[in-house]
């Protein structure tokens, strides 16, 4: 009895998958010659599918991806190992840079305490200082404090003047108070204000003057100054100004 071997055809199915990825991968290409319907197998197909992915690959883009190795823009990216150049990110949770800037050049701050002692300066004279680097054009927003008490061998009380300056230049208004009482606490002259930078390291001071007779001391002084490179025109060192400050 002799036994016959059953041959194994690929489906209808499987004829029809294969016949519409070629052509709807773009037309072009054709089954090789002697490549008939018995003889695509799913490796075949899978292997038509790779080419013709393959070659078309330049030209195909995708809504989201897992992993991508370049991007010309990304909504949200979690982590990089290495980005070279990003166009554009909505969200990025770790950044080499910002506007071009590094992250030690968004923000900086500093801050110096003095101890007290006896004034009597008829001018603006510096009464604590501190050298601050701006890496780029930026602003400086400065604070400063000082209390002033009458001088316990001057029996006449005293006007002083404060303010902050920026390399030897008024950088506040001036404050005042009337020094009439001695002591270690008495009446505080507060400065605030904002100054437009070029990169590099300037001094900041707090200054004071005697505007009548009689001597101070000077206490509790305090100065702080904080770097961030955009004023509210939004650009780098740019700062709108209402006014200027007291000479």
């Amino acid at each position: 009895m002799h036994s016959s071997r059953t041959r194994t055809y690929p489906s209808p199915a499987m004829i029809a998958a294969a016949a519409a990825l070629v052509l709807a991968l773009g037309g072009t290409a054709i089954a090789a010659p002697g490549l008939t319907a018995s003889k695509i197998t799913r490796s075949k197909v899978k292997s038509i599918a790779d080419q013709q992915i393959e070659q078309a690959a330049p030209g195909l883009s995708v809504a989201t991806a897992g992993r991508a190795d370049k991007a010309t823009s990304a909504d949200t990216a979690t982590s990089a190992s290495t980005a070279t150049t990003a166009a554009s990110a909505g969200t990025a949770t770790n950044a080499e840079a910002l506007n071009g800037l590094r992250a030690n050049q968004l923000g900086r701050a500093t801050t110096k305490t003095g101890s007290p002692d006896a004034f009597d300066e008829a001018t603006f004279t510096d009464v604590l200082s501190k050298s601050v680097t701006a890496p780029t054009a930026g602003i400086f927003v400065i604070s400063a404090q000082m209390n002033v008490n009458r001088d316990v061998d001057s029996p006449d009380p005293t006007l002083v003047a404060g303010r902050a300056a920026l390399d030897g230049e008024a950088a506040t208004v001036q404050t005042h108070q009337r020094a009439t009482e001695d002591g270690t606490f008495g009446e505080a002259i507060a400065v605030t204000g904002a100054v437009a930078v070029t990169p590099g390291t300037h001094t900041v001071s707090l200054q004071a003057a005697e505007l009548s007779d009689g001597a101070a001391f000077l206490s509790n002084l305090a100065l702080t100054v904080q770097f961030v490179p955009f004023g509210d025109a939004g650009a780098a060192g740019v700062l709108s100004v209402g006014g200027s400050a007291n000479e």
